[in-house]
């Protein structure tokens, strides 16, 4: 008789679902009160122009994506759960059924156990959205097919993990570590570059594209959504406009590698070794990988966290003493890894110990990869050249263009220079933080951050040529009032506070009497008397210092920009001349149609040496006489 290969059971299929039928209910509840129910409730509450932002709010992808992973996650754990006792894994095996048709069997009811909810949700909510005539109801079939997607491969990561272990509860954590681990190591390694590297944040390390990709949950997450786009409506109210959906290409990509995790997963499956059952991994070859793994994760993050630690409480940290913490900890990590593999403490092997020596050399030409990187790094400087703009910050930032781009390139020389005696001078709350940022012309940036530590002649000298920048009167009014500064006219009212008759309450002045003590405030600006009452170099002197030296009163200007597309430094720097205005709420892209984008608002102190201020509000009679303004030192108080 010819034989044939079958890759289902029906008799295991029927235990499956009469053994599991209550996690398929709960499943179907929670998709019930999500999706439709949330859709109802909305509608209840809404006039029929708010239908479209109920049907969007009740789509919201990632929920669904946590409670699918979830599904996923206990589903794998109850079918395969006779895996994991060396009893019920001999049992199952010895019955007249091959290892391909219980492999097989169990995928397809999690498949099960999977769709048949989601599809019941997707009719129902059809018929909510139907009897209440929503016409975008497409949206409701691109959310059923992107939760069965992502449901497809979570669950094919879930069958790749049971075949590499042979404990219950480390399934969830090899569920976990397959979906972050990319993410967790990218992230490690930007710590680390960020630490090792001078004037490197965390935020200006390089976030490789292909380890995002390979954290899928993460990157499902925030890629794949259904969004709501708004806009103003004549009533001045936000309605939804439109409705879009991103990530269907990426989902896709995962569909076909989850065929390829299946795959791989049924060959673990017919491998694995039934004494394996109650160990924590299935294959000799994996457990030196784990060992190494946990001993490098454990030792750079435990490194990491306790040299952030030692800073705080002013230990400076050098690359060397960094390193020998690395390897302590990754010599702790290494060993307790293989106590959960031999589940004995009996681990101080002399073969252990020769494999020990491999893993030393690897985080020595480990570390000093990433140190090389981080040199590599804070030793970049872009050519001038190639940038397009360039901004150095202390209390504000200043743009720099042309040929004064080379201002900040010497600039930043000067502080490279100065790493050994800056870097490890300590940590002083009167410490400077400088930020120094480029706007290349390709459109990347570089950013850049600097501490110029309190008590030494060069920070004071470097913080002092960054003030003189900053008080420049080109330079303030562009970042005080934006880079069109010097076209503001209309200028629609002034209020001065804490004048002393009238108890500290502000007085308004509109009109062509506000243009004037506006034009009086520029004049001010050119002679440099303004600046000193609202920035400082707080190396020189502390706050509670330089304000008992300049007292000052507090007024406000509110104005208009002639043109709606104006931009402050702030956007300049960020974005340069080119982009859209786009707003994220909660996550949603909304297109804001705003009435008015020309309003300015403009909030300052001034102080006894504004002789052109204080003369305007005396023409205009605001005060009678410089005597009336109620100058202190704590405008808090």
């Amino acid at each position: 008789m010819r034989s044939k290969t079958s890759f289902f059971n029906k008799t295991v299929f029927k235990k499956n679902i009469m053994l599991f039928w209550p996690l398929v209910i709960c499943y179907l509840v929670y998709g019930i009160v999500k999706v439709p129910g949330t859709l109802w409730m909305g509608i209840r509450q809404q006039t029929a122009a708010g239908y479209a932002q109920c049907l969007t709010d009740s789509l919201s992808l990632e929920a669904d994506f946590y409670a699918a992973a979830a599904m996923a996650l206990i589903s794998g754990m109850l079918l395969f759960g006779y895996l994991f006792k060396a009893e019920s894994a001999n049992m199952m095996h010895a019955l007249p059924v091959t290892r391909t048709e219980l492999f097989f069997t169990n995928v397809i009811s999690g498949f099960f156990f999977m769709f048949v909810p989601q599809i019941l949700v997707f009719l129902v909510t059809m018929l909510v959205s139907l009897s209440h005539r929503i016409t975008q109801v497409q949206y409701i079939g691109i959310w059923l097919l992107s939760v069965m997607g992502v449901s497809f491969f979570l669950y094919a990561v879930v069958c790749f993990c049971v075949a590499f272990t042979g404990q219950l509860f480390a399934l969830p954590v090899y569920f976990v570590v397959v979906n972050f681990l990319a993410l967790g190591i990218s992230t490690g390694v930007r710590a680390v570059l960020s630490f090792l590297g001078y004037g490197i944040s965390y935020s200006a390390t390089p976030d490789v594209f292909l380890l995002r990709i390979l954290s899928p949950f993460d990157y499902l997450c925030s890629h794949v959504c259904i969004r709501a786009y708004y806009a103003l409506n004549a009533k001045g109210e936000y309605v939804v406009s439109a409705i879009r959906y991103n990530g269907g290409k990426v989902v896709l990509g995962y569909l076909f590698a989850a065929c390829i995790l299946y795959l791989l997963a049924w060959y673990g499956y017919k491998k694995r070794r039934l004494e394996s059952a109650g160990d924590l991994l299935t294959f000799q070859w994996v457990k030196p990988v784990f060992r190494w793994g946990v001993g490098v994760c454990i030792g750079y993050m435990a490194a990491a966290l306790l040299a952030d630690f030692l800073q705080v409480v002013f230990i400076p940290v050098t690359e060397i003493l960094f390193y020998v913490l690395v390897n302590l900890f990754a010599f702790l990590g290494f060993f307790i890894a293989e106590m959960f593999v031999q589940k004995s403490f009996r681990v101080f092997t002399r073969k252990r110990f020769k494999e020990y020596g491999l893993f030393f050399a690897f985080t020595l030409v480990s570390f000093a990869g990433l140190l090389l990187s981080s040199r590599l790094m804070e030793q970049s400087i872009p050519k001038e050249e190639q940038i397009a703009g360039a901004y150095i910050e202390m209390n504000y930032p200043v743009q720099f263009l042309g040929d004064d781009i080379k201002k900040v390139t010497d600039l930043q020389k000067e502080l490279i220079q100065n790493k050994k005696d800056f870097r490890y001078a300590g940590s002083m709350d009167n410490d400077v933080s400088v930020f120094i940022s480029y706007r290349l012309k390709n459109g990347k940036y570089i950013h850049r951050e600097y501490t110029l530590p309190a008590g030494l002649e060069e920070s004071i000298r470097i913080s002092e040529k960054i003030y003189e920048y900053e008080v420049q009167p080109e330079n303030y009014m562009k970042f005080m009032v934006g880079l069109d500064y010097s076209e503001i006219s209309d200028i629609t009212e002034v209020n001065l506070d804490n004048i002393e008759e009238t108890g500290g309450y502000a007085y308004t002045v509109r009109g062509e009497g506000a243009k004037r003590i506006y034009q009086a405030l520029l004049m001010d600006v050119k002679a440099k008397a303004l600046q000193k009452y609202n920035i400082s170099n707080f190396l020189v002197c502390s706050y509670d210092e330089w304000r008992l030296q300049y007292p000052a009163v507090a007024m406000s200007v509110e104005f208009k920009h002639p043109d709606g597309n104006w931009k402050s430094v702030y956007d300049q720097m960020n974005t340069g001349d080119a982009g859209t205005e786009t707003e994220y709420t909660d996550g949603m892209e909304s297109s804001l149609e705003v009435d008015d984008k020309t309003s300015g608002y403009l909030y300052l102190e001034f102080g006894e040496d504004c002789k052109n201020l204080i003369q305007a509000l005396v023409a205009e009679k605001v005060i009678q006489s410089v005597d009336e303004l109620d100058f202190h030192g704590d405008l808090n108080e």
